[in-house]
């Protein structure tokens, strides 16, 4: 029979569960995928998403080529955004990226500075996905996909 957590375990336990709750402030808002006002499709699934952003799947329902947009790898959205989808954090998604570039076996989604610029590309190009913070959404985007 296994004995009993330690106190120190204990406080690692609490530890690692408080920072967890700290990640994401309580007030901050979601994130959501999103896609130009004139794609036709109207929803995709966490895990469409995530096939998508990991390079599995290269066209959206429908056969358009999915067009998948980053924010920048300083950005907190990125690492949240990773971490929800993937279960990974914008580091991992990295080296992953290194990986499969180097063995010929895909490309990492474009990188794009800021939100606006996000926009910008759905509004323009067929095909892009993107996340963003709730926040800044307005009328040249529409919402594939929450992220809570």
């Amino acid at each position: 029979m296994q004995a009993p957590f330690t106190r120190q375990q204990h406080l690692a336990i609490a530890l690692a569960l408080l920072a967890f709750a700290l990640l994401r402030p309580a007030n901050a808002s979601d994130l959501v995928v999103v896609t130009g006002t004139h794609n036709p499709i109207n929803h995709l699934s966490r895990e469409q998403v995530a096939d998508i952003y990991m390079g599995r799947v290269t066209t959206l329902p429908g056969g358009t080529s999915a067009i998948p947009l980053d924010l920048p790898a300083s950005s907190a959205e990125r690492e949240t955004f990773y971490n929800e989808i993937t279960g990974k954090s914008a580091a991992q998604i990295k080296a992953y990226w290194a990986r499969m570039s180097f063995t010929g076996k895909g490309t990492p989604p474009k990188q794009v500075p800021s939100s606006s610029d996000i926009k910008k590309y759905a509004s323009a190009k067929p095909g892009v996905i993107a996340y963003l913070d709730e926040d800044s959404l307005d009328g040249s985007v529409k919402v594939l996909c929450t992220l809570k």
